[in-house]
């Protein structure tokens, strides 16, 4: 069988790979000659990531076959990616060797080139994960991912879940609330110049969906460094719902599932 290649900058394969490594160390990628997807569930089973990267977002696919899957080492291959003493812009190259179980990496610049080998991971017996189909009827387009992360990083200091509450009242704002260990209650409001569009469920007044911190403080993560510091996400959810979390568009998007921690009252 012949190597299959994947080519891109440095800078495309870290947004490639960073959505997933908050979640896991190791991947099983989908290539074909359209591109590139990848889906992958935390240990616990409560958050999921989909990365979907067309051929526009590479410089070279190349293999024999219409489609194949292949495990990689994420963790070590973006370790490898993030500490290059290269520009973000140079080209680096997988030559994947599936029959020896090797994937070779290529980087060259101006006045450097590196060259690499990484045993793949055995992937006999691992499916790729089915993402559900959900029908989650409130949707908000949030202007700024960084903007939400800081929101984030604020309310984890106090408490390890948050609560996102939104009404048809006042459908131009989401409340993002939680309370700590004192019995106090908070909330931020994101109004108008954040939240940018809304779509509503047509049979509910209000929603309101709780969600661990961690994890969402994880998926703003991956998703400031897919998207290099800042990028309109869209949430969609609904009452104790998974939220997907949504960001960017053709060649490249990324998508996190989240499960909700439902509230007993």
């Amino acid at each position: 069988m012949a190597d299959i290649v994947l080519r891109a900058s440095r800078t495309n394969f870290i947004r490639l790979i960073q959505p997933l490594a908050v979640l896991r160390d190791d991947a099983l990628f989908e290539i074909s000659k359209r591109g590139v997807t990848i889906t992958v569930v935390d240990p616990s089973h409560i958050c999921m990531a989909h990365v979907s990267a067309k051929k526009e977002f590479f410089a070279e696919i190349k293999l024999d076959e219409l489609v194949t899957e292949v495990g990689i080492d994420t963790e070590h291959f973006l370790t490898i990616l993030n500490n290059l003493p290269l520009d973000y812009s140079d080209e680096v190259t997988l030559r994947i060797d599936k029959d020896n179980g090797k994937c070779i990496i290529h980087a060259d610049s101006d006045t450097l080139r590196f060259r690499g080998s990484m045993h793949l991971p055995n992937i006999i017996g691992v499916s790729k994960p089915k993402i559900p189909n959900l029908k989650l009827h409130w949707i908000y387009t949030i202007t700024s991912q960084k903007k939400l992360r800081q929101i984030v990083r604020h309310i984890i200091k106090f408490c390890d879940h948050l609560r996102l509450h939104g009404t048809k009242d006042d459908p131009t704002k989401l409340f993002i609330q939680w309370h700590d260990g004192l019995g106090n209650d908070y909330e931020f409001i994101l109004c108008k110049s954040l939240v940018k569009s809304i779509d509503t469920d047509p049979d509910e007044t209000e929603v309101k969906a709780m969600y661990p911190i961690e994890y969402f403080d994880g998926i703003l993560k991956g998703l400031s460094r897919a998207f290099y510091g800042d990028a309109e996400i869209k949430l969609s959810f609904s009452h104790d719902y998974p939220i997907e979390i949504h960001a960017g568009k053709k060649p490249f998007e990324v998508m996190y599932l989240l499960a909700p921690r439902i509230e007993s009252e």
